[in-house]
């Protein structure tokens, strides 16, 4: 993360850069042309020197305040593309397990027991502005199916399908905080 003096810095260099755009520009610009066509010299006051050079400055700061918000990353964002991309590829391993009587019971467990570790890293990393209690709730929907299961082993078919289901409704969760 950035030093808030390095922060300011930037910010100011960008204000004086807008600013010397906006003067030199467009206002100096716009009088030298009204000069040319009205062939005349024209002196503007005082209060409108000051008055150009603050309403210079009001709209130099906007587009800096722009042109910095615009190039910082938004913490949010990144973390939702790194959830999907651990959702879509949990998502396609799980699609090649259909039921529990036709995989075996490791290969379902190993599959849950690293998406919840990869979930579980992912909440350590969340954004203190992202709402992470659905995600929590997730990461131990899938611990509780250890509950259910001896180490790698799954006791019956009705457990296995239990916990299939239990995956299918964590990756619907997931899902669902993606949208």
């Amino acid at each position: 993360m950035a030093n808030e003096s390095d922060v300011v810095r930037e910010y100011i260099k960008a204000v004086g850069r807008h600013w010397w755009a906006i003067v030199t520009g467009l206002v100096l610009t716009l009088l030298d042309g009204a000069e040319r066509l009205l062939g005349t010299w024209y002196l503007p006051p005082l209060w409108a020197k000051i008055a150009t050079a603050v309403a210079g400055l009001v709209l130099a700061q906007y587009l800096a305040y722009r042109e910095l918000a615009q190039s910082r990353p938004n913490p949010i964002s990144n973390f939702k593309d790194r959830l999907r991309e651990v959702f879509r590829a949990a998502e396609l391993e799980w699609s090649q397990t259909t039921a529990a009587e036709y995989v075996p019971a490791p290969v379902i467990c190993n599959q849950i027991d690293g998406f919840s570790a990869e979930l579980a890293k992912l909440y350590s990393q969340s954004p203190p502005s992202w709402d992470s209690q659905p995600l929590r709730h997730v990461i131990e929907k899938l611990r509780a199916t250890k509950n259910l299961r001896v180490g790698n082993n799954i006791p019956s078919l009705d457990v296995g399908n239990q916990i299939c289901e239990q995956m299918d409704a964590a990756l619907a969760d997931v899902r669902a905080m993606l949208t």
